[in-house]
């Protein structure tokens, strides 16, 4: 397949394979995040620290973030007991 014919295959969503075609479904992000969402909680606990280190972020708002993530991997993974709903409002007055 020539180049100029695998880019138009990728754009119209069919790619020729061993003579056939293979259609591909590209997933809206609402999509996206629902699947996200459905993940086993450690793989989105996975997924999320992925992300947050994709972004471009400058040194001191990364260790921010990853700090934040740590935290939330502590709670969610036990590590870290969370607070009780009574708890939590008493700790904000």
């Amino acid at each position: 397949m020539t180049s100029s014919a695998m880019n138009e295959s990728v754009m119209n969503g069919t790619l020729a394979e061993n003579g056939g075609p293979i259609t591909h479904r590209i997933m809206s992000t609402a999509q996206l995040i629902q699947n996200a969402l459905e993940l086993p909680e450690i793989e989105r606990l996975e997924l999320a620290r992925k992300l947050v280190e994709s972004l471009a972020l400058g040194e001191e708002a990364r260790r921010l973030v990853e700090e934040g993530v740590r935290r939330i991997e502590d709670v969610a993974t036990g590590r870290t007991p969370g607070l009780s709903d009574g708890a939590f409002r008493q700790a904000l007055r």
